[in-house]
């Protein structure tokens, strides 16, 4: 699949919160960009996404600016926000980008070792592409799920060891952001604000998510051991009581 590039192409995958950090912040910042999304495992066949230019693998998000730079990360993307939208500030310090890519790290691992034994759910996110992906999930998402389970989630273990890594990360994060004495982190539109939001949204399953670009469970929807497992808990912590307020006060407002 190519594209005209007439305007910049954001390259994603259905549930990614880095993707979600990415369309949230160019939305932010008003650009006019066309999304191009595969459902995750699918991203990486021929023809689901344009190419991502010096590499034959397509790790996501990546934006395809025509005449211009091309931007391969998320937080490269936030820095093309930030350059189109001065006054959502600065990119997140470098501190609070290497704490909050860690967290993201654990996020995605605890998010589909619950979602990918939801065959409903990960069949909903299908069917909200294009035709082809949805024939090709329906031949193939078994290989596939069984294939980033192996590679994100691998075992109970390894969930476990990630899940006491987020509990130590998120006081870190809080602290960065000077939740620690018990006052409240503003939920202003800033870049710091939209990344620190959006890649830690599977740990707490925000309202808004998205912003309605692709099908996303509510959290009363989640099965009752996802909500106790993962949501109650994460969202009674400081940094989860601001991810909601962030995606209930500012998510419908940035296109």
């Amino acid at each position: 699949m190519e594209t005209s590039r007439a305007k910049p192409v954001l390259c994603t995958i259905t549930v990614s919160h880095y993707a979600e950090s990415a369309r949230w912040a160019l939305e932010a910042a008003k650009v006019d960009f066309e999304e191009r999304s595969g459902v995750p495992g699918l991203h990486m066949l021929p023809g689901v996404l344009p190419a991502k230019p010096g590499t034959s693998r397509k790790q996501v998000p990546y934006l395809l600016v025509p005449g211009g730079k091309d931007r391969l990360d998320s937080w490269s993307i936030l820095e093309y926000a930030a350059e189109c939208a001065p006054e959502l500030g600065p990119v997140p310090s470098a501190r609070l980008q290497e704490l909050v890519d860690e967290l993201g790290v654990c996020c995605r691992c605890i998010a589909y070792s619950e979602l990918l034994g939801d065959s409903q759910t990960m069949g909903k996110l299908a069917s909200k592409e294009s035709r082809a992906q949805r024939a090709m999930w329906y031949l193939l998402g078994g290989v596939i799920g069984r294939g980033i389970y192996k590679q994100y989630v691998r075992n109970d273990e390894y969930v476990a060891k990630k899940m006491a890594r987020a509990d130590e990360l998120i006081p870190l994060i809080e602290q960065e952001l000077g939740m620690t004495d018990g006052s409240t982190h503003p939920t202003e539109l800033t870049l710091s604000n939209i990344a620190t939001s959006a890649i830690s949204y599977p740990l707490v399953a925000p309202p808004n998510l998205f912003n309605g670009a692709h099908f996303a469970p509510e959290f009363d929807q989640v099965s009752e051991a996802v909500r106790t497992k993962v949501g109650e808990k994460y969202r009674k912590t400081e940094l989860g009581k601001f991810v909601v307020r962030m995606y209930e006060a500012q998510r419908l407002l940035s296109k």
